[in-house]
This record gives structure tokens, C-alpha cells and sequence, in this order.
């Protein structure tokens, strides 16, 4: 950075670097924590993040994990332990798929919509047949004219967003709102691979009118669901760990909880090449503007 970029953007961020994990333990009694990017990127678990679990196990603090996942929270959890995350070390698992599913099974709408047919998006057969277990309604249906809604579970493997074009004209036409059962708009994978995720097709519907509803970080309901079992917990002394600044660092903060943000996942690109503490919390400041959210309470690299 340019000493006049400097002087351009001089205000230090209030967000505090930290070295580890250990360094919290003493101000919160829970932490939520992002699944993918933070714990893992696809393949193995970090193990810096699965010593920090057990730091965290060990103080006494319950932990539970959070995904913008379309899948639901038990295939979340076994993809966690083959990962290497010991069972153990979580309390539970919340995901977006899981909540939406719920939504539905109790009966609820999603933000005025109550659709019985669902033209489904999703990665394979068997992801859709997954999800739709256990529910009487709504149901999956193949033909786009059959359903009452577009359904983004995920996105299939090798597939662009203009592979959904078809899709998206024949939607709008039909006036069909699409739930979007993943925000995220790109996905982390192993090497700092970043692919295209379900968020960027429900951001591309809405752009071309459509109506969009999302459930998952960074909403209420998904924050909600999340801490379910902290409500005795001043929600301050609960921990939200992300590397999205739009949906955890968000969503934390909105929520009123404690916030880490991990500058070494979706957002690694704009910390590269970075050793010197103030150039990262100005990064950190500017970042957060740039999404329009309040600069997370603590930053790390990555979660150890």
C-alpha cells in the first residue's frame, strides 16, 4: 500500500487482532462457528481449527456449527467427522437446508410464501430425494409448469450461472418466486478455490425481477434457530466465527453477538501478502464498508 493510500483511508479499525482462540475464552460462554472456510474447505479439517475446537471444548464453552448449507444438519455433521472434526468436540450442527426443512415441516411459511410444489435445483437425485424425506408437503415435481416455486438446494458440479438462463427466463415468466436454500454466493475449496454457489443464482433472479426469499446466514430466522439453546446468554457473550463478511459477520453483529472474523477464507485474496497488524485492520475496516456491515469485534488469520 502507497503512503498516499494511506492518507487516503488513515482510520484504524476497532476490530482487535488475536493470535488464537485462547485469547476469547475468558469473555464469551458459547461460540458459533462457519462450517465451510473456517473448519474446512472441502477436503480435510485444518488442523489449527480442529486444536482450536478442542481449546474451546476444554474451557467449558458449548460450540455449535453453522452452514449456509441446502443439505440438512445430519449430513453436515458426518461430513464434519470424516473431515477429522471429532464428534465429540460440537454440540450440534445448524444449516440452512435443515431450518428451511423445518420451516416447512411445522407448517410455517417462508417471509408469506407457502408453495406445495417445488421445481428443485440441487446438486444430484439423491441430495433432493434426501431432503424431501420426511416431508408430506411440499413436494418435488420435475415439470416447471407443475410447480409453485423454484427451490436452490445447490448448485450441480461444473455448472455456470449461464447454464441457468433457461431456467431463469422460464421462471419469470411463469412469475415464480425462487427460496434459496444456500446464500452463499461462492463456496471455498481446498487451494483458495472459491466456485460458484446457490446465492449467486437467487442474486441473479432478483436482479431480473424476480422474487428472491433466502434462508441462512445472515437472516433472522437462520440466527434464531442458531441459538435456540444459548437464549439464558447475553447474546454478547456469545461468539458468531466467519469468514463472510456479508453473512456472518452480518449476522452476528445484526444479532447482537460477539464477532471473529477469519481474514484467511472467502476473503483471503485482500489480506495477501499482508504481516504488518495496522495495514490488516485497515483492510479489515475497509472491507466491512465495502459490505456495508459494522467491522468485526476480533480478526485472525485463520481459526487456531
Amino acid at each position: 500500500m502507497s503512503t498516499a493510500e494511506s492518507r487516503r483511508d488513515p482510520d484504524p479499525a476497532p476490530t482487535r487482532l488475536i493470535d488464537g482462540i485462547a485469547a476469547l475464552m475468558g469473555r464469551v460462554d458459547a461460540v458459533l462457528v462457519d462450517q465451510w472456510g473456517v473448519l474446512h474447505a472441502g477436503g480435510d479439517a485444518f488442523p489449527p481449527a480442529v486444536a482450536a475446537l478442542r481449546t474451546i471444548a476444554a474451557s467449558g464453552k458449548p460450540i455449535v456449527v453453522l452452514s449456509n448449507s441446502g443439505r440438512r444438519a445430519a449430513p453436515n455433521a458426518a461430513r464434519m467427522i470424516e473431515a477429522g472434526v471429532p464428534a465429540g468436540l460440537v454440540e450440534a450442527v445448524v444449516t440452512s437446508g435443515e431450518v428451511l426443512w423445518r420451516c416447512f415441516a411445522e407448517g410455517r411459511d417462508i417471509d408469506g410464501l407457502r408453495p406445495r410444489a417445488l421445481h428443485v435445483v440441487a446438486r444430484t437425485a439423491a441430495d433432493v430425494a434426501e431432503w424431501f424425506d420426511g416431508l408430506t408437503e411440499p413436494r418435488p415435481v420435475a415439470a416447471l409448469h407443475e410447480a409453485e416455486a423454484i427451490l436452490v438446494l445447490s448448485l450441480p458440479d461444473g455448472l455456470g450461472l449461464d447454464d441457468f438462463d433457461d431456467l431463469v427466463r422460464a421462471g419469470l415468466a411463469r412469475g415464480l418466486p425462487m427460496i434459496c436454500a444456500n446464500p452463499d454466493r461462492v463456496a471455498p475449496r481446498d487451494g483458495g478455490r472459491l466456485l460458484v454457489s446457490s446465492g449467486a443464482l437467487a442474486a441473479r433472479y432478483a436482479e431480473a425481477g424476480g422474487t428472491v426469499r433466502s434462508v441462512g446466514k445472515p437472516c433472522r430466522t437462520f440466527f434464531e434457530a442458531a441459538i435456540a439453546r444459548f437464549t439464558h446468554l447475553p447474546r454478547g457473550r456469545i461468539l458468531m466465527i466467519g469468514d463472510s463478511m456479508e453473512h456472518d459477520v452480518a449476522g452476528g453483529a445484526a444479532f447482537g453477538l460477539s464477532t471473529l472474523f477469519v481474514c484467511g477464507g472467502i476473503h483471503r485474496s485482500a489480506f495477501e501478502r499482508l504481516d504488518d497488524p495496522a495495514e490488516i485492520g485497515r483492510r479489515i475496516g475497509r472491507l466491512a464498508r465495502e459490505h456495508g456491515v459494522p467491522p468485526p469485534d476480533f480478526a485472525i488469520d485463520m481459526l487456531r
